[in-house]
């Protein structure tokens, strides 16, 4: 193997999608491997014929052949349900994160909202006063 094909397929094992489709093949390869050869060596009628002990022989096969993947089944079924765990725990902090935003927002809004009743509250004073003041001027005025 030259080079150059091993760090291709470095680079394609390290994709996540590749590796995720990659690994459920070949578990489900070795699955079928295994019950397609259970199922044919307990149709033989000679199974026991050379070995008493065939069959426990056969099942011990089977399960180093079931070992012999990239990861082994307790492994692989640790990793899927801490994943399961992990997307609870993003779901959860989604939720949350989401709940702070709108409270931030909504805290946010009522200040601003409260922020324009006082500037409005005080522009109509000050046009009150403004008002006031022009009528008293033309009053001293007219009086004059």
């Amino acid at each position: 193997m030259n080079d150059e094909l091993l760090k291709a397929m470095l680079s394609l094992y390290n994709n996540p999608m590749f590796k995720e489709a990659f690994s459920d093949y070949m578990f489900k390869v070795q699955r079928d491997g295994v019950e397609a050869a259970r199922r044919f060596w307990s149709q033989q009628p000679e199974k026991d014929r050379f070995f008493t002990s065939t069959t426990d022989m056969f099942e011990k096969m089977m399960n180093f052949y079931s070992e012999m993947g990239f990861v082994s089944r307790k492994k692989y079924d640790d990793a899927l349900k801490e994943i399961e765990e992990l997307k609870k725990e993003n779901a959860f902090l989604r939720d949350t994160m989401q709940k702070f935003n709108l409270k931030v927002f909504e805290d946010g809004g009522k200040s601003i909202q409260e922020a324009w009743k006082d500037t409005m509250n005080k522009q109509m004073e000050l046009s009150k006063e403004i008002t006031k003041s022009m009528f008293d001027l033309f009053k001293d005025i007219s009086k004059k």
